[in-house]
């Protein structure tokens, strides 16, 4: 009887640890596409657009070359870390993933800590809500 709730909690355990990691992933794509927008591009518009937006939410700017940005987020002294690149030109821009640390980032699955997808959308969206407005003024 005693063998068949240890067995039972195990199996509990495992089933519960292996829910846990698996709701902590997310599918994504290592290139994000940004939203459309008015085509072709004012580059001034779209370079200060993902400037201030990568400001906003923390990112710092760590290259600035033509047609691109490298930036970094850093949470938790450096214990979390996610590096992308912001590519643009006249008629779109992308968010490529580089690197990251402690973000549970599996190549093979193509899956990463959650939030990770959230903040790409979060960039992705206030770039294009930033240069709609720049272009609108």
């Amino acid at each position: 009887m005693k063998k068949n709730i240890f067995l039972g909690l195990m199996i509990f355990a495992v089933i519960s640890m292996s829910s846990c990691l698996t709701f902590t992933s997310a599918a994504f794509n290592e290139v994000h596409e940004g939203n459309l927008l008015e085509q072709p591009l004012d580059q001034q518009k779209l370079q200060t657009a993902i400037k201030t937006t990568l400001l906003k939410f923390n990112w710092q700017i760590t290259e600035i070359g033509e047609g691109y940005y490298n930036a970094r987020f850093s949470k938790s002294n450096d214990l979390i870390l996610a590096d992308i690149k912001i590519v643009y030109d006249d008629e779109s821009f992308k968010i490529i993933y580089i690197s990251s640390k402690n973000l549970d980032y599996n190549e093979r699955r193509h899956t990463i800590h959650r939030n990770y997808p959230r903040w790409i959308n979060n960039l992705d969206k206030s770039i294009s809500v930033s240069y709609i407005q720049q272009a609108n003024s």
